[in-house]
């Protein structure tokens, strides 16, 4: 994925030259809670409400500026990383630069979590299943092995953390919707099935039996 790809279309850039009732009628016109203006030295600013709004209406942007964006999305930024400035940053649009400091142009936050959601496979057919745990309690190979096992294949993963707790949950899309016995031999080595969903029923009738069919071969 190259972000550059994913440039937001017909967001204006503002020009020092333009007021800040004009910087305003742009936010509300586009939906955006920021908009970028870039000086001649490649300097990007974001202008914002908060930014904007000790100033008179007809104050131009030039006029306003004390320090230029500090967050910025670099050309050759992977997705995650690019997700994570988001966060850190917590606004709706990021500039992004080429490797010279070039603005070319801004990058909306919805427009990368569309792409991150059409990863997960999430519209495709089959179950999702959340394990718990902590990172040294995961082990991608183990799971997906037992999941092979059950005659079933990994559409996509995704490891979440709550905040700064310790626990984290690993979310696996399956390209399968049954999954009695996936559960149940995840549950065998260990990894504790915190929630699932799946477009057939998962059978608990199925699930003792399968259970008593291991013990049994487990004699």
């Amino acid at each position: 994925m190259h972000l550059i790809d994913h440039i937001a279309a017909n967001i204006p850039l503002l020009k020092g030259s333009d007021t800040l009732e004009v910087a305003d009628e742009l936010l509300l016109e586009n939906k955006i809670s920021n908009l970028a203006y870039v000086d001649l030295d490649n300097n990007v600013w974001l202008i914002n409400e908060n930014s904007i709004e000790n100033f008179d209406i007809e104050t131009t942007i030039s006029d306003i500026l004390q320090k230029p964006w500090p967050a910025l999305l670099a050309e050759d930024m992977g997705l995650f990383d690019a997700l994570n400035l988001f966060i850190r940053a917590d606004t709706d649009a990021l500039p992004l630069v080429a490797s010279n400091g070039k603005y070319l142009g801004l990058i909306l936050k919805s427009d990368l979590l569309k792409i991150f959601l059409n990863g997960l496979s999430l519209d495709k057919n089959g179950a999702i299943i959340e394990i718990k745990g902590k990172d040294t309690e995961f082990s991608i190979a183990e799971i997906s092995r037992i999941i092979e096992q059950e005659h079933a294949h990994i559409l996509s993963l995704f490891l979440f953390q709550d905040g700064d707790s310790l626990e984290k949950s690993l979310i696996i899309k399956l390209d399968t919707p049954q999954i009695s016995y996936i559960i149940v031999s995840l549950e065998r080595f260990g990894y504790e099935v915190l929630s699932y969903y799946s477009t057939e029923q998962v059978s608990n009738l199925e699930k003792d039996r399968y259970e008593l069919l291991m013990k049994y071969l487990n004699i």
